[in-house]
């Protein structure tokens, strides 16, 4: 399903300006129809009827492998370079990222991704937080995993506020995602496994 409404859009302010989030793919009725098939069949079932959302929810809750069959795709624009490595660092999410390459990008680029505007940018000379664009695609697990890290209060400030924007798109895309797209010590009811605890729940 692709929306160009504008209605899974959100625009996240930081420290280095501006980052747009748009959901550009997000699973519809057919999708969920084929993670209930996916998951019957391994039990030697097959679905009598779509399903509904207390099922998605139930589905959600368990976590099991047919929920990576629900695939989410996220256009960011303008993210600072070195927080679009923070959730290429997922391995179950693919990130496509726009190159700072200069002998890949026309001088056009170049001037619209830096504040400079009289000459081309070196690649390997920019800035860390020269602005970038992407698209994630990501499964449902995949990208609960990604919120309990990212939204963690020990994560990167403008990594946390992004992931915060994305968060703001699926729940309205797919509502019965909202409680588990949370920081990992509410996922595991109040416990931190962080190394170093933010203090906002008790250490495991």
């Amino acid at each position: 399903m692709i929306d160009y409404s504008g209605r899974f859009r959100s625009l996240v302010r930081h420290r280095h300006g501006l980052t747009r989030i748009t959901l550009i793919e997000y699973p519809g009725p057919d999708d969920w129809m084929a993670v209930k098939r996916r998951a019957l069949i391994t039990a030697g079932k097959r679905p009598r009827n779509s399903p509904d959302s207390e099922w998605i929810e139930r589905m959600l809750d368990c976590r099991h492998s047919p929920i990576r069959r629900a695939m989410y795709s996220f256009e960011i624009e303008d993210i600072p370079s070195n927080t679009a490595t923070h959730f290429a660092r997922h391995v179950h999410a693919q990130p496509y990222v726009s190159t700072l390459r200069t002998d890949r990008t026309s001088p056009e680029y170049i001037k619209q991704a830096v504040d400079d505007l009289t000459k081309a940018m070196d690649g390997d000379l920019a800035a860390r937080c020269t602005p970038v664009s992407m698209i994630l695609d990501c499964n449902a697990e995949a990208l609960m995993i990604m919120a309990n890290k990212r939204l963690c209060m020990t994560a990167a400030e403008i990594t946390r506020t992004i992931m915060q924007g994305m968060r703001e798109v699926v729940v309205r895309a797919t509502p019965e995602m909202k409680r588990h797209l949370v920081p990992h010590c509410i996922y595991c009811g109040g416990i931190c496994h962080e190394y170093n605890s933010c203090g906002m729940h008790r250490h495991y």
